[in-house]
C-alpha cells in the first residue's frame, strides 16, 4: 500500500528534476537561433530522378518536379555573428566555414550541404544600409539534382524577417510561423516556389519540459479515471 502511495510523489519529483535542468541558465546556447524553412516547389530539374540508379557514364538529365514538393532549409546561427560589411554599407552575416553557423537542405529525399550569408541591406552584399534581410545559399550538387551556384549569387535568396536596427542580423519572428518568398537562380533547374514558411525550432530544454508536461497530464488523467472505477 504505502509502495503505490509513493508512486505520486516520486513522479512528481522526477519532472521537477526534469524542469530543474531544463530550465538551468545555459549562457552559451542562449544567443543560438534555430529556423526551420518550410518550402514547396514545382517544376524542372536536371540529374537524376528519385529512385534512378544511374550507370558510369549516364548523364544527367531533365525531369520533371510535381506540385507541392517539399524543400526544407534548417538554419541555426549566433546572434552575436559578426557582420561582415564596412560600416554603412549593411550587413553580411557568414554561414558556413568557419563561422559556426550552419545551413543544410532537404529535397527529393536527400541532404544538401549549403553555405552563404545572411544579408541585412540592399542592392548585394555590403550595397546599402537598409532594413530588409535576406538568406543567400549556395547549395552543394549532387543526386538526385544537380545545383551549381553562380559565383558571388549563388542558387537561392530565401526573405528573413526584417533586422530590428540597420544593416542588423534579424533574431526574431513576427509571427511563427513567419509568410516569406524566395528565388531560385544560377544553374539549369527551374523551381517555382508555391510557398514559403520559417518556423522557429524549439531548443532541446523547451522539449523536455513539453514531454514532462504530457507526462503529467497523462499520469493524472490515468489516476482520475481509476478514483472513478
Amino acid at each position: 500500500m504505502s509502495s503505490h502511495a509513493s508512486r505520486p510523489s516520486h513522479l512528481i519529483a522526477l519532472l521537477a528534476v526534469v524542469a530543474c535542468v531544463a530550465l538551468t541558465p545555459r549562457p552559451a546556447a542562449a544567443s543560438t537561433i534555430n529556423w526551420r524553412i518550410f518550402m514547396t516547389v514545382h517544376g524542372n530539374g536536371v540529374g537524376f530522378p528519385p529512385g534512378f540508379i544511374p550507370l558510369p557514364g549516364d548523364a544527367p538529365q531533365p525531369f520533371t518536379i510535381p506540385n507541392g514538393t517539399p524543400m526544407i532549409v534548417d538554419l541555426s546561427f549566433d546572434s552575436n555573428t559578426p557582420n561582415t560589411c564596412p560600416p554603412g554599407t549593411g550587413g553580411v552575416y557568414n554561414i558556413g566555414g568557419a563561422s559556426g553557423n550552419t545551413a543544410s537542405m532537404h529535397f527529393l529525399g536527400a541532404d544538401f550541404g549549403a553555405f552563404g550569408g545572411i544579408e541585412s541591406g540592399v542592392l548585394g552584399p555590403c550595397g546599402g544600409a537598409a532594413l530588409f534581410a535576406g538568406l543567400r545559399l549556395f547549395v552543394s550538387s549532387q543526386s538526385p539534382i544537380q545545383f551549381i551556384p553562380t559565383p558571388g549569387f549563388g542558387n537561392f535568396f530565401i526573405t528573413l524577417p526584417n533586422p530590428s536596427v540597420v544593416s542588423g542580423l534579424p533574431t526574431v519572428l513576427p509571427t511563427d510561423p513567419f509568410i516569406s518568398g524566395a528565388s531560385h537562380f544560377g544553374d539549369a533547374n527551374q523551381l517555382v516556389f508555391e510557398s514559403v514558411q520559417i518556423r522557429t525550432v524549439p531548443e532541446p530544454a523547451t522539449l523536455l519540459l513539453v514531454a514532462a508536461g504530457g507526462v503529467l497530464t497523462a499520469f493524472r488523467r490515468r489516476r482520475k479515471t481509476t478514483a472513478i472505477d
